[in-house]
């Protein structure tokens, strides 16, 4: 389970407005378009990173998803798509933008403060 807080921007728009009005117990199936996801596929967004930029202890792999974090303290995925002796690229765009989502949903508890 997860805990959320809605109308924080926690969770994608097209999610946080079907679990509105919900009661504990409830259990459903959305299917979520990607226009009310990630939005359509993106160009990609590459950065390239120094090898010594990653832990030695990280097994990186092409297409592998790994979480970058940013200097105000929020988290962006990042996908490698490419490795070699020289560097890592990472593409920015989200790894979701282009696909329809599918999400199953159980509200355990509700909080109303």
């Amino acid at each position: 389970p997860i805990t959320l807080t809605l109308g924080q921007n926690e969770l994608i728009n097209g999610l946080e407005q079907r679990l509105l009005g919900l009661a504990i117990g409830a259990k459903h199936r959305f299917e979520i378009e990607k226009i009310d996801a990630y939005g359509s596929a993106q160009e990609p967004i590459l950065q390239p990173f120094s090898p010594a930029d990653f832990p030695p202890e990280l097994d990186l792999k092409i297409n592998t998803v790994l979480a970058f974090g940013l200097p105000n303290g929020e988290e962006i995925p990042g996908t490698i798509v490419a490795i070699n002796d020289a560097e890592i690229v990472v593409d920015f765009s989200h790894p979701l933008a282009g696909h329809d989502l599918i999400f199953e949903v159980e509200i355990c508890a509700i909080n109303p403060d």
